[in-house]
């Protein structure tokens, strides 16, 4: 739990933030909630860097593993990696479309998610899927890695730098909890053997 009075990064905001895990029969939970306790109204900046082991067990190969990502849109960023636009569908948004993305290429892009916004690493040769099902309100993903060991997921609230984007972008939304209100978010992150 962080409780601000005020002094985090230039946000005047009161607010409390808790994260609670549950670990349930089939799934780690992850419980996140918002509150903005002072009159300012608060915008929810959040995103969270979620890194999975690839492979995800030992004794199998990175070459074997496979990702499909529930997306709706590329988002375009700049040199800075700020968010600038949309950008037309290419290679790598239909390999993570089909499933058919192989981790351990160097990727750093932002993309608007879906409907159900999941996405599963598959171990093709084990049989072993992992599910990542942030919470829907959590709209954006940011899929980054620098090398073949892992692969970031990384669920936003909204666009990189969306509060300066001009108000008639696509990504320019962000959500904002008035004084007194609360958000909570609920994701979930599941593995399954597959024959």
């Amino acid at each position: 739990r962080y409780d601000s009075n005020g002094e985090y990064f230039g946000f005047p905001q009161h607010f409390s933030l808790s994260v609670t895990y549950t670990l349930e029969a089939d799934s780690l939970r992850q419980t996140v909630t918002l509150s903005n306790i002072s009159g300012p109204p608060l915008p929810v900046l959040l995103g969270f860097h979620t890194a999975f082991a690839i492979p995800p067990v030992p004794h199998t190969d990175a070459d074997d593993m496979r990702v499909m990502a529930d997306l709706a849109a590329s988002v375009s960023r700049s040199e800075r990696h700020l968010t600038v636009g949309r950008t037309p569908p290419d290679d790598v948004f239909d390999a993570l479309c089909t499933g058919t993305y192989r981790p351990g290429i160097p990727i750093s892009r932002q993309f608007l998610a879906g409907e159900n916004g999941t996405v599963v690493l598959l171990d093709t040769k084990t049989g072993l899927s992992v599910t990542y099902a942030p919470d829907p309100h959590l709209r954006y993903r940011l899929i980054f890695s620098a090398g073949r060991d892992y692969l970031c997921i990384e669920p936003q609230t909204c666009a990189v730098n969306a509060v300066n984007l001009p108000p008639d972008s696509p990504d320019a939304e962000y959500p904002v909890l008035s004084a007194g209100a609360s958000a909570t978010y609920v994701s979930f992150i599941s593995a399954a053997y597959h024959a």
